[in-house]
């Protein structure tokens, strides 16, 4: 039976995000990584196979390592678009993460060159809502060429945040995201702090997102502070997956520098 987690977090929890698709490093690996850190658990992107057949390989490594999934995130596939039918199989792959806190989607996958598809951004919502899974927005990167030819809802940080408040759909910011539209990132979470849930957090350059925090120029420290003074209280993932094809004793460490910066920081 899914447990219920309607209850209001007190305090944040880090989250390491894996995925399947083709990495350096393998789903082991970085769930290696995550326990190395000591991370609350992970986030798992999920990948379109795991919408129709049983996600074995995710399942047996928590089991392994006893750390659990607690976020997931949609197939990399249906950010550019998803199709209704597909929803049933979303609330399907849910029902095997038992501690699973909190559903990521893009907003790209219901608003798009071929119209707005409001009908499946509320079933989506009604799923949740039945689930007690919180639900999370999150808006798209300048990193693929083909979301510039998206409605700049989709990518645009300020016209982003306002259809997800007028939608009642909680924000979720990605800190490579949203600078990478030349966005500060302190200035968007304060603006909109009351209505994000989720954070994925890294570091990025001029031609390189998702790094580990301090490897990249963004404000991440004056970030860490403010979510400090604002008592944030919600899910902070680690998004981090670029590490130049480092041995993976060095992606461990750098890994586990990225959490303990965090911790240093922000917690309060």
């Amino acid at each position: 039976m899914r447990k219920h987690h309607d209850i209001p977090l007190q305090f944040m929890i880090t989250l390491f995000s894996v995925f399947t698709k083709p990495f350096t490093y393998s789903l082991e690996d970085q769930i290696q990584f995550a326990k190395y850190a000591g991370f609350d658990g992970v986030d798992y992107i999920a990948s379109v196979k795991d919408l129709f057949l049983r996600p074995n390989d995710i399942l047996h490594l928590e089991k392994k390592y006893k750390i659990k999934v607690k976020g997931l995130h949609i197939p990399l596939p249906l950010v550019i678009y998803t199709p209704n039918f597909l929803l049933n199989k979303i609330n399907n792959l849910l029902n095997y993460f038992p501690e699973n806190l909190i559903f990521n989607f893009h907003l790209s996958g219901f608003v798009n060159p071929l119209g707005k598809n409001l009908h499946g951004l509320e079933s989506l919502k009604k799923i949740m809502e039945k689930t007690k899974i919180k639900i999370s927005c999150e808006s798209n990167p300048d990193e693929y060429g083909i979301f510039k030819y998206y409605p700049k809802v989709t990518y645009d940080p300020d016209m982003f945040a306002r259809f997800c408040i007028n939608h009642n759909l909680p924000i979720n910011i990605d800190t490579c995201h949203i600078s990478a539209w030349n966005y500060d990132i302190v200035e968007f979470f304060r603006k909109y702090h009351a209505h994000i849930n989720l954070i994925h957090l890294s570091d990025m350059t001029s031609d390189r997102q998702h790094l580990p925090l301090g490897k990249g120029n963004l404000p991440i420290i004056k970030f860490l502070k403010e979510l400090k003074r604002a008592s944030y209280k919600g899910i902070v993932v680690f998004e981090i997956s670029r590490f130049a094809n480092a041995p993976k004793e060095q992606v461990k460490k750098e890994v586990k520098n990225s959490l303990d910066i965090f911790r240093k920081v922000a917690f309060f």
